[in-house]
């Protein structure tokens, strides 16, 4: 299973360097790149597996990235490696493969291994609200309307009534068969209200990963920007790159300020 959150940390101030190593790791693995931008070679027909990435400008001394990457996937070069799924963490990478003392190379200085480990030893508590771990809505919903004044249990109810009305009647109709089916049924529209998954950075794993970040080397902003933000971002910094004089739509001027420097990653998208 795929990491909810990684991202490739590479000591390393070249830019395009980085992005012809990725490119070649993805080949050697049988993908081929694709660019499905504005002005790009589109996205291929018949695609199984795809692996979407964003490559950085150089900061700090690193380049970074972005995105999650296939299971057996490595490079040549030394880099780190952050993720969060079931926890949250750090570990370095020299000649491909994994190098468990390797990450004491990029602590700050005054820090050591035992700092590491102090920090890896103390749980990571997330901050649990009961209402919010109660809702079927996700958390991007319940953080949305929060923020504009939505009262999130009534939008939870009506989600609830709108599958219980229609699964009702499907249930009297199946012989009881498609009640079971009612929690997916809640889970699916859920999800499709929230858009793309984004992680909780107030849970443990992310806490824990948060927590390490504190003793690396790492640049000063290295969450930012998110994929989803990026990819609008890039989306309309390419319009632009055609037609300098194309007129945007109000939420493609509020992709591109998001990210204002957008133009300057590099995307590479694989598949095959």
């Amino acid at each position: 299973m795929s990491a909810a959150w990684q991202r490739l940390f590479i000591p390393n101030s070249d830019q395009g360097e980085v992005v012809t190593a990725l490119t070649a790791a993805y080949i050697e693995r049988g993908f081929k790149r694709f660019d499905p931008f504005p002005g790009g070679t589109g996205t291929p027909p018949g695609l199984k597996e795809t692996f979407r990435h964003f490559v950085t400008p150089a900061q700090e001394g690193w380049v970074m990235v972005i995105g999650t990457t296939s299971a057996d996937f490595s490079l040549p070069m030394p880099y780190l490696r952050g993720w969060i799924d079931a926890d949250g963490g750090w570990e370095a990478y020299r000649d491909g493969t994994l190098d468990p003392a390797g990450l004491t190379t990029y602590l700050k200085a005054g820090k050591s291994r035992a700092d590491v480990e102090a920090i890896q030893g103390r749980p990571m508590l997330g901050v649990v609200d009961t209402a919010q771990a109660n809702s079927t809505l996700p958390p991007d919903v319940q953080k949305l309307a929060q923020e504009r004044g939505v009262n999130a249990d009534q939008a939870n109810k009506m989600i609830g009534r709108l599958t219980s009305q229609l699964f009702g009647k499907m249930d009297r109709q199946s012989g009881g068969e498609a009640s079971a089916m009612q929690q997916q049924a809640q889970a699916a529209l859920s999800k499709a209200m929230s858009g793309p998954a984004k992680v909780d950075w107030n849970a443990a794993p992310a806490r824990q990963l948060i927590a390490l970040s504190a003793v690396l080397t790492i640049p000063t902003e290295w969450r930012a920007p998110e994929f989803e933000a990026l990819r609008e971002a890039y989306q309309v910094a390419r319009r632009l790159e055609r037609n300098p004089k194309a007129a945007l739509l109000p939420d493609e001027k509020e992709a591109l300020a998001a990210v204002p420097n957008a133009g300057a990653y590099q995307p590479v998208y694989v598949g095959k």
